[in-house]
């Protein structure tokens, strides 16, 4: 008798966890890392991020060479004769040969950034969550006018919800991204790989998640203006995204998969030599969702993403930016981000 109760016991406390559990644990699970719609997540942020990155190295690429045509005082030099692009200059009689660049590797700019991010689930049970992120990187531009990437990328994050739900995640972000420049048109793919620890408390329960995910991002753009201090671009990227869950016992795993299309806008405008602003305005749209069974109520599946941003060049070398964003248009969530960082040019 004394063991049919100790095993109905236990049979309880496991229906009472699985319970809790989809309750809470899901809920967690899928306003920081499942769903599509939430803009907190990090294979999303990095993916924007990396593409931002290219527009940047663009829009100064044309900026410092329309300075130099114009002989500003300062403005860097233009790259020597034999890079892509670049104007023949024929060397005066008896002076000596200028050295060639290296077409393989230019403009090598390392960076780093923090970022703080606030995210609000407004659906049953979800969870209002803190991020705290901070990344390294660095851009430089190969042969063929092809600029490459790498980034990686820390993120820690906590969330409290209903029924006393405490949570804290931990998660590491690789992303790699290439783009090439034509005129007018450009075009890239950005890769992505991450690995998440998700801890998770709820009364009378604890468990943790580790999930792992990919994520690979083409886009296409056009510059629709480049001319002076103003230039406008135009990007089309889809997010596909691939991630799988392996929860504590007694959760079974799972996958989830999905996609993104994200239209980013950009307008920028050089205030002087030192200063340009950046507006933002892109649309997103979840265009494939996988499972979608979700137990606490429906996702959103579009949203705008609305900010600016602003950079300042403080020496030849050296540029500090700064920027923030919200997403509007979205039921499901909340979301404002802020970040500094820091560049250097060699």
């Amino acid at each position: 008798m004394i063991i049919r109760a100790a095993a109905v016991a236990c049979v309880a406390c496991l229906l009472m966890t699985s319970a809790a559990w989809a309750q809470f644990g899901e809920g967690e699970a899928i306003a920081q890392f499942r769903d599509a719609s939430n803009p907190a997540g990090e294979s999303r942020q990095q993916t924007l991020l990396s593409i931002d990155k290219f527009l940047d190295f663009r829009m100064d690429y044309k900026l410092n060479h329309a300075a130099a045509a114009a002989g500003a005082p300062g403005a860097p030099e233009v790259p020597a004769t034999g890079a892509p692009g670049a104007p023949e200059v024929p060397a005066a009689a008896g002076a000596p040969k200028a050295p060639e660049a290296n077409l393989w590797f230019r403009h090598f700019t390392p960076f780093v950034e923090y970022g703080y991010d606030s995210n609000r689930d407004r659906r049953l049970n979800g969870l209002d969550s803190n991020l705290h992120a901070g990344t390294v990187g660095m851009t430089f531009q190969t042969v063929y006018d092809v600029v490459v990437g790498a980034m990686f990328n820390h993120t820690y994050a906590s969330g409290n919800g209903a029924g006393h739900t405490n949570t804290t995640m931990d998660s590491n972000n690789a992303t790699f991204f290439f783009a090439k420049n034509w005129d007018l048109l450009y075009a890239g793919t950005t890769l992505t790989f991450g690995g998440a620890d998700l801890r998770m408390r709820v009364p009378g329960m604890r468990t943790t998640t580790d999930i792992d995910s990919f994520a690979v991002t083409p886009y296409i753009g056009i510059a629709g203006y480049e001319k002076g201090p103003f230039s406008f671009y135009t990007t089309l990227s889809c997010i596909f995204r691939f991630q799988d869950y392996d929860y504590s016992a007694p959760i079974p795993s799972d996958t989830s998969r999905d996609a993104t299309l994200v239209l980013m806008n950009r307008f920028n405008y050089a205030l002087n030599e030192k200063c340009v602003l950046t507006g933002i305005f892109d649309w997103n749209k979840v265009v494939g969702n996988h499972p979608v069974d979700l137990p606490h109520g429906d996702i959103d599946s579009c949203w705008f993403t609305l900010g600016a941003k602003f950079r300042y060049r403080l020496t030849e070398k050296v540029e500090l930016y700064t920027g923030y964003c919200a997403q509007v248009g979205n039921q499901a969530f909340e979301d404002h981000q802020v970040n500094v960082g820091m560049s250097v040019a060699f």
